[in-house]
């Protein structure tokens, strides 16, 4: 699958999606509703949460040692490659 159509998959779930969403009253969303007493709030916050996770795992792996690269000379940098080292070495 080319890009142009992940990204186009993208937008058409969220286009359809988003509106619904918006569209849930405060007690819709704050109900706990599935089988591991879960509110829509909750959910949807664990799937912000993972997408962001996965994002700076994918920036990270740019700067993987391994791969003959290092992050910047930033506290940022100098933290992700000591982490890095520790998980990788």
């Amino acid at each position: 699958m080319k890009y142009q159509e992940v990204i186009d998959n993208i937008k058409t779930v969220m286009n359809r999606e988003i509106p619904m969403l918006l569209s849930l009253s405060e007690e819709q969303v704050s109900l706990k509703r599935n089988s591991q007493n879960r509110t829509v709030k909750m959910l949807v916050g664990h799937l912000i949460d993972s997408a962001s996770n996965n994002h700076q795992r994918m920036v990270r792996l740019q700067y993987a040692p391994r791969c003959g690269h290092s992050m910047p000379n930033t506290e940022m940098g100098m933290l992700v490659n000591h982490n890095l080292r520790y998980y990788l070495l």
